[in-house]
């Protein structure tokens, strides 16, 4: 929808309407500079006419300008006297709020940014005279709310588009993704795979989660769908992990030249099921047949003994596997039906579900953050050393246009492209507002003349706005010709100010620019082994520590690497390609780690012990891998987890020996996928 003709002259009109509406509120009020009105409209365009995320954004808007402001009242007058501090606090006001959006990877992060940049853009041209601070600040609040209400009244009035209807049916396409996945992996052995989940799952997942955060913003029944989409999300990022390991199993035993003749129809089953299962057809029914297929798979356990064969051992595994699958499916799709049909969310088979954390564990770099606030503020200290040593009046302008830049496009990895695009629409939007300035507004009596001779610009900008490729252009282009226009509500015409005032604009930018590029770029290749010695990092750390996260927390932070991977890989050479593969093994392989260090640790000291000396050698591996260096796997890891998986089958109970040969197979497949077969420790203590 949002690449139509007829959507796109939608949102334009929208916006010129917004546009409008702000200019006439702010007139009608007096305020000092409608004109900053007519510019928040566009910098709080949402990049989707979703009813929630327009409000969320408003809000976020407002609460960050509203902490920005605080912070100039709070820093700027007490500081005025000494210019050399003030700066050094504007700089560290901006680096602090920035490092802190950029650990914060959910639109919230909105608010920290702005609340950086509004103190250098806004309170720092106040500094001059500290005495009007606290009236502009008032002013300034009011003519950005004015213009943060007007595009969310709006566009949820003339445009408005559910986000809950987003997330079911960006919900819908995950769930037809993963069944294919999920029954194409039951038919390994004779179907090739459909669809690339495990690649775009990562994105959609987070995609998902995003989409999310912005429920609590539409009415009825959004906590209630919150709460179920972060059920959901859990549920699909334990579905990968699971499946990949029963397509490893069941190559494993083809490998191994077992019967499949026993479990083939078993696989069948479960495969139909989870390609057709729907809840909604009836629940009773649905439910009838969960609990015969995990009956089938609990039927496909041998008993496992220390002289039971590798085969055994990978059957057990594969059951094991198995019945996860099946429950984690169900709870799926009785998610799906809940949010669906949330009045039902009572029912006997919601309300029986684990509860679940507040938000998905994502993985986050404070290096890079860390980096990106301190090019900003290093790019405000030196436009500033370079204000006061030319007396620059319009420095201070041209300071808070740096902040923006320097903040705007700090999350990606080479921001100087569009830190370029947006000094270059900032020089191009030049010539329209000098058009505009000196011929157009001159001529121009009363409100609605101005809003007929706005109209052809911004309907333009609205136009393009409504096209991610041109986004930024367009909003380059509307911040330029509305801070050239600086509509204000006696009409004061007067070159030498406008061109200082532009050329403020145009060095602020080209500073950040500069800031940018000298210090910020990072290599496609350097952010992929970033993200991969993160992974690293975190399975030395699961080898060891005593807070032992949940096996969801993990694949999910995994499981978003995985999706940040995607497009770095996309740039990066051919070769590269591999790490892909790389980071999902690793998933792979905290998810044994997790699961061999949840065996009931007084089951079995030996096991105990053997565990410890296994996680003990992964864990310097995996922190060696985290600092650059090339370590190889002992060979003595696969002997010792042989060692253990015997200790396991001499365990006293079933289901003991049954979690740990579930764990302990998984963790060899995933560390040695190639190693010769377990072969069985008889002794005659057995």
């Amino acid at each position: 929808m949002g690449q139509t003709l007829t959507y796109r002259v939608f949102f334009a009109l929208n916006c010129f309407l917004a546009v409008i509406l702000a200019l006439y509120v702010a007139f009608s009020l007096s305020l000092p500079n409608p004109w900053w009105a007519m510019v928040t409209v566009f910098l709080a365009q949402p990049p989707q006419t979703l009813v929630g995320a327009i409000w969320a954004k408003a809000s976020y808007r407002v609460a960050g300008t509203a902490i920005g402001l605080l912070g100039s009242l709070a820093i700027i007058p007490r500081l005025s006297s000494a210019p050399e501090l003030m700066i050094l606090a504007v700089a560290g006001w901006v680096a602090l709020c920035l490092y802190i959006s950029l650990l914060d990877r959910t639109p919230r992060a909105y608010v920290f940014m702005l609340a950086g940049y509004t103190l250098a853009l806004v309170g720092l041209p106040a500094a001059t005279d500290p005495t009007v601070i606290f009236d502009a600040a008032v002013a300034r609040s009011e003519e950005i709310v004015i213009g943060v209400l007007s595009i969310a009244v709006v566009h949820s009035i003339f445009l408005p588009r559910s986000v809950a209807a987003a997330l079911r049916a960006k919900m819908d396409s995950i769930v037809n993704d993963a069944r294919s996945w999920v029954s194409d992996g039951l038919r390994a052995l004779t179907t090739v795979r459909s669809a690339p989940i495990s690649r775009n799952a990562a994105i959609d997942l987070t995609e998902l989660n995003l989409l999310a955060t912005n429920l609590k913003f539409e009415g009825e029944f959004a906590g209630v769908r919150s709460r179920m989409l972060r059920a959901m999300e859990e549920r699909f990022i334990v579905l990968l992990p699971l499946s990949s390991a029963i397509e490893d199993r069941l190559r494993a035993l083809d490998d191994e030249g077992t019967d499949m003749s026993t479990m083939a129809p078993v696989l069948e089953r479960i495969a139909t099921w989870v390609a057709t299962a729907d809840i909604a057809a009836g629940e009773q029914t649905f439910h009838l047949t969960k609990d015969q297929l995990i009956s089938d798979a609990e039927n496909l356990k041998p008993h496992l003994r220390p002289e039971s064969t590798w085969s055994d051992l990978l059957m057990a595994s594969l059951a094991g596997r198995l019945i996860e699958l099946i429950q984690t499916w169900a709870e799926c799709l009785v998610l799906r039906e809940a949010l669906h049909n949330p009045a039902r969310q009572a029912a006997a088979s919601l309300r029986s579900l684990p509860s679940l954390r507040q938000s998905r564990p994502l993985h986050i770099d404070r290096g890079i953050a860390a980096l990106s606030a301190l090019v900003a503020a290093a790019t405000i200290i030196g436009l500033a050393i370079f204000t006061v040593a030319v007396h620059w009046e319009s420095g201070p302008v041209a300071i808070g246009i740096a902040a923006v830049t320097c903040s705007l496009f700090a999350a990606a990895d080479d921001p100087t492209p569009m830190a370029k695009t947006l000094t270059v629409w900032f020089a191009i939007a030049l010539p329209v507002a000098v058009f505009y300035e000196f011929a157009i507004l001159p001529s121009i009596d009363g409100f609605v003349m101005l809003a007929a001779a706005l109209f052809p610009v911004i309907f333009t900008i609205g136009y393009f706005f409504a096209q991610p490729k041109h986004g930024l252009k367009a909003l380059a282009m509307s911040v330029g010709f509305s801070a050239g226009l600086a509509l204000q509500p006696t009409f004061l015409s007067s070159f030498p100010i406008f061109m200082n005032t532009y050329i403020a604009l145009l060095v602020g930018a080209t500073s950040g620019l500069i800031g940018l590029s000298l210090a910020r770029t990072l290599p496609v290749q350097s952010v992929i082994r970033r993200i991969l010695r993160a992974g690293w990092r975190e399975l030395a750390f699961l080898t060891a520590t005593p807070l032992m996260p949940e096996r969801a927390e993990w694949a999910s932070r995994m499981l978003d690497r995985v999706g940040l991977l995607l497009p770095r890989l996309a740039r990066a050479p051919a070769e590269e390609e591999w790490r892909l593969t790389d980071a999902l093994r690793d998933l792979k392989i905290g998810v044994g780690i997790i699961d061999l260090r949840q065996l009931r640790p007084g089951s079995d000291r030996a096991v105990t012990g053997q565990i410890y000396d296994i996680l003990a050698v992964l864990g310097t591996y995996f922190s060696r891998l985290a600092q650059g260096r090339h370590p190889v796997l002992p060979e003595n890891v696969i002997v010792s987890l042989d060692a253990v998986i015997a200790a396991i089958l001499r365990m006293a109970t079933s289901a003991d020996r049954c979690a740990g040969v579930v764990a302990a197979v998984g963790l060899r497949r995933s560390l040695f996928p190639d190693a010769p077969p377990y072969q069985p420790r008889v002794t005659a203590e057995c």
